[in-house]
């Protein structure tokens, strides 16, 4: 018989990320140009976690497998303000592997949520694991990242003693708040944002027969033109708010 130290799942902040179209671009490859563009957003993906570790308490332990990426945070330890930063540092890590995506003309979607989950450096295993990866796939439907209430509570408490700390949240037309991972960045990525609008205008004139395909690529020129300051399509416009939007 196999001897095995008896494992537990533990409180995290989960946040579960898919690559939007990944069959898509893994079927449609030339030469492994996506493969090695996917392959830079994951070691981006590492360095940032691993810098982020070194700066923190509580650490960051993320998972990527084939076309997800996977992070998860120990949200509360006994030093208050330590734990504060971390999660503002977690949230922070999920704004700047989306804007890398899509410097890259990558689109991510996710969702953010709270509870028991065990990551090691082999596996992953939890039910909120399954509540992360149930909010990606069924909930965000456009390439955002949402938070559920649970999640929401807990980034309140730090917003409650340090709203300085807290990265802008956006509530969408259908009620989801999403990390507003393009406001992080001030003017320093307009030129990669105007660069990628291009490459939406030309994807947009080849799904046009794709409704869902367009649905997607149309929340994301919107959400783009809010920061460029351009007119937003009325479809799916996102409205200004906080994270403490009842």
């Amino acid at each position: 018989m196999v001897k095995c130290k008896r494992l537990k799942t533990t409180k995290h902040l989960i946040a579960y990320m898919d690559i939007l179209s990944g069959a898509k671009l893994i079927s449609e490859d030339v030469l492994d140009e996506n493969l090695n563009t996917v392959a830079q957003i994951y070691q981006l993906t590492k360095n940032i976690v691993n810098t982020a570790k070194s700066n923190l308490a509580c650490s960051i332990d993320f998972k990527i497998f084939s076309d997800n990426i996977l992070l998860t945070l120990i949200p509360e330890i006994n030093d208050k303000q330590e734990s504060d930063r971390s999660i503002y540092n977690f949230l922070y890590v999920i704004a700047f592997i989306q804007m890398k995506a899509l410097e890259r003309n990558i689109l991510l979607r996710g969702g953010l949520t709270i509870g028991d989950i065990f990551i090691n450096k082999t596996f992953s295993w939890g039910k909120c694991l399954l509540a992360a990866i149930d909010l990606e796939e069924k909930k965000a439907i456009v390439p955002r990242v949402i938070i559920d209430e649970n999640a929401k509570l807990q980034i309140d408490k730090v917003a409650q003693r340090n709203p300085e700390k807290i990265i802008n949240i956006l509530q969408d037309f259908d009620g989801w708040l999403f990390i507003d991972y393009l406001s992080c960045w001030g003017n320093q990525h307009l030129e990669a944002i105007k660069k990628h609008m291009f490459f939406i205008e030309n994807e947009l004139q080849k799904e046009n027969c794709n409704s869902q395909v367009m649905h997607k690529l149309l929340w994301h020129k919107n959400y783009c033109n809010g920061y460029l300051g351009a007119n937003p399509v009325p479809l799916v416009l996102p409205t200004q708010g906080g994270i403490n939007v009842q």
